[in-house]
């Protein structure tokens, strides 16, 4: 088993650094809250993104704003996005 030894940034506002436009490749997950009600599904609190270089932690529950460059990261057709279970 490989230890990540790489950047961490946490983000809690909807700046994001311009050198997240260099990857082509991102690790993938999300994180909610467990419980919403019956037969709903709770809102995302983290979102994780990774490349070979740095882990993004993004906390947009406590957002106020979706930070508009990781909705183009998420939505760009041309970026491999890899995790388990994304729809």
């Amino acid at each position: 088993m490989e230890v990540y030894s790489g950047l961490i940034s946490v983000i809690n506002n909807a700046y994001i650094s311009p050198e997240m436009n260099r990857s082509t490749m991102w690790a993938l997950d999300a994180e909610w809250k467990p419980f919403a009600g019956y037969g709903k599904q709770g809102r995302i609190s983290l979102i994780q993104l990774g490349d070979d270089r740095t882990v993004y932690l993004f906390h947009v529950i406590h957002m106020k704003k979706f930070p508009e460059q990781l909705a183009r990261i998420l939505q760009d057709k041309r970026l491999l996005k890899v995790g388990i279970n994304i729809r």
